[in-house]
C-alpha cells in the first residue's frame, strides 16, 4: 500500500482459513500512517524495531494482536529494516482505501 513496503503472501493453514497471511518488509525509518483494523491482526516481529503511536516499542520476538476496530500508526526505527509475520482477519483502512482490496 505504500512505497518502502513489500508483502509476500502465504497460503494460510486450515486453522486460519480465509485470513490474509504473509511476511511484511518495511524500510528503516518508514512512517506507517494511522490506519484502522476492520478485523483482528496478529503479528510476530522477526527483525528490526518499531515505535507505536502509543509510544510502545516493539522488538524481535514480540507477538502483537490488534483487535478489530482498533487504530494506530507506527514508525520503523532507523538502522534496520522491519520484517514481521502477519495474519490479518479482514482488512485495514488507510484513509478511505481498504487493504487488501
Amino acid at each position: 500500500p505504500l512505497p518502502g513496503v513489500k508483502l509476500l503472501h502465504l497460503e494460510p493453514g486450515p486453522r486460519i482459513r480465509g485470513a490474509d497471511a504473509g511476511l511484511v518488509q518495511m524500510q528503516a525509518g518508514l512512517h506507517f500512517p494511522e490506519h484502522r483494523h476492520l478485523g483482528e491482526e496478529r503479528t510476530l516481529i522477526l527483525e528490526g524495531e518499531l515505535r507505536e503511536s502509543s509510544g510502545e516499542h516493539r522488538r524481535p520476538g514480540d507477538f502483537v494482536t490488534m483487535a478489530g476496530g482498533s487504530s494506530h500508526a507506527f514508525e520503523v526505527l532507523p538502522g534496520q529494516r522491519l520484517i514481521y509475520a502477519l495474519v490479518l482477519f479482514d482488512a485495514v483502512l488507510i484513509g478511505d482505501q481498504r487493504f487488501p482490496a
